[in-house]
């Protein structure tokens, strides 16, 4: 068994474009291949929110105010490694699917949108190889315990 870990705090951002798209990033490094929202680490003096944006605009150039996120759910993800994070997870909802840019190149092979809706031949669907903070959010979502953002999307 892995060497347990100090838990750390991490924050992401559930993207919405419409009730039907998100915004998945592929990871470089540790979770290599794994689609996961984008977000990081919780730097200290800062604000869940505050975090979630610059998180967000760091990674993907995209932006919005910390005011427009809505607090989403929390996922306690711990790895096999012995890794532990709680990740706080914000949502937010953007229009016409924008391009996400790939700005930390060594964290991440690129962004896409993906279709929540299984079997839609005109979208991308969610991919298999997930992240544990997402795997987590869905599976919180599926027990109906959580996962319903402030503008009553659900996962």
């Amino acid at each position: 068994m892995a060497e347990k870990k100090e838990p750390r705090v991490g924050v992401s951002v559930l993207i919405f474009s419409g009730r039907d798209h998100i915004l998945l990033g592929q990871r470089k490094g540790y979770g290599e291949r794994l689609w996961a929202l984008p977000g990081g680490r919780l730097e200290p003096g800062e604000g869940f929110a505050e975090c979630a944006a610059r998180e967000l605009k760091e990674e993907t150039g995209l932006e919005v105010l910390a005011d427009q996120l809505h607090f989403f759910g929390i996922t306690n993800d711990v790895f096999e490694d012995g890794a532990h994070w709680v990740t706080v997870v914000y949502s937010v909802s953007i229009r016409n699917r924008p391009e996400a840019v790939v700005l930390e190149p060594d964290k991440c092979y690129g962004w896409r949108w993906c279709h929540l809706a299984p079997g839609r031949a005109d979208s991308i669907p969610l991919p298999d190889q997930l992240y544990l903070c997402f795997r987590n959010l869905l599976e919180i979502d599926r027990l109906g315990t959580g996962g319903e953002s402030a503008h009553g999307f659900s996962i």
